[in-house]
């Protein structure tokens, strides 16, 4: 399509942004005028460029608003008057739902709680212990409601009252024909139960997840449990082991020291010195399990 060129007379120009002011659409001013619509749209362009910069087509703000481009409140405005001023206080809960995932920080504890926590035992077998009875405890109330669910889905063909609500209405009072009575002097209420029902079993489902979740915590803790006390047994065999080597150890050494005493009392015997020999026969028995009355021990050695 062969489009004519833009003429360089100002006035047509002019004429033409004006049309387009008053309503008039860039292609039906380019067929209106030969000139092309792209010519027309940079003419459009370039003239709310510099009317933006002189401020004479530039939007006025509404009352109160901030200027564009500013973030806040207008300069000059009350809205904080008479309030402190700063953000929210360190750790507030003001975005707080329903708590379930809530950070727990000592400074916040209570004093009812910190008496709770000094009662508490540090051994790890008794908390284990105490654990596993709160599982259990959760697990039998668990178990009930779901049979009392069951039982329910029975009586209420599987429905479940889950809310029910009142709703109260004033209205005018009316006549046969439909108008208000003395220009609506007289009201009359009418009050509306509403009863929201849900499915029985998909509450059933809710509960024995949430039972699946606590027996499977209360066999992990009682695994834990098992395992500490087959360690402390292990230790207590152990320790044994230790007490009795060191028993036989020192048997050992009273017995050697019992032989250097005799083999010393011995050899001064011989040499003519009058000293009396231990029975040591009751030492050995005792570590090496043979000996008896008979004198099976050291023999004296004759001279």
């Amino acid at each position: 399509m062969n489009e004519t060129r833009a003429p360089t007379n100002e006035a047509v120009r002019e004429q033409v942004l004006k049309a387009y002011r008053e309503g008039k659409k860039p292609k039906a001013l380019a067929e209106k005028t030969g000139i092309s619509v792209n010519t027309i749209k940079s003419w459009i362009k370039r003239d709310k460029a510099k009317s933006a910069e002189s401020g004479k087509d530039a939007p006025k703000p509404k009352k109160g608003a901030s200027p564009k481009g500013k973030k806040g409140a207008p300069f000059g405005n009350q809205n904080a008057k008479g309030g402190r001023g700063g953000a929210a206080p360190l750790r507030n809960r003001n975005a707080e739902k329903h708590g379930a995932h809530t950070k727990l920080y000592w400074a916040e504890i209570t004093d009812e709680e910190w008496e709770m926590i000094g009662g508490m035992s540090d051994d790890e077998e008794w908390n284990l212990i105490t654990q596993i009875k709160l599982f259990a405890v959760r697990e039998k109330r668990l178990m009930h409601r779901i049979r009392l669910y069951a039982d329910m889905n029975e009586k209420n063909h599987g429905l479940a009252v889950k809310s029910v609500s009142k709703k109260k209405v004033i209205e005018d009072l009316v006549d046969s024909e439909g108008k208000p009575v003395k220009d609506g002097e007289y009201k009359k209420s009418t009050e509306t139960t509403v009863t929201n029902t849900e499915a029985v079993m998909s509450s059933i489902m809710a509960l024995e997840a949430e039972l699946t979740k606590v027996q499977r915590a209360k066999t992990k803790a009682i695994d834990s449990l098992s395992k500490i006390r087959l360690g402390n047994e292990r230790m207590g065999i152990e320790k044994t082991q230790e007490q009795r080597e060191a028993e036989l150890h020192d048997l050992r050494k009273e017995l050697l020291d019992a032989q250097i005493e005799h083999m010393d009392a011995s050899t001064n015997k011989i040499l003519g010195v009058d000293t009396e020999l231990e029975d040591l026969s009751d030492t050995d028995a005792m570590i090496y399990g043979h000996g008896d009355d008979s004198g099976d021990g050291v023999d004296e050695v004759q001279t």
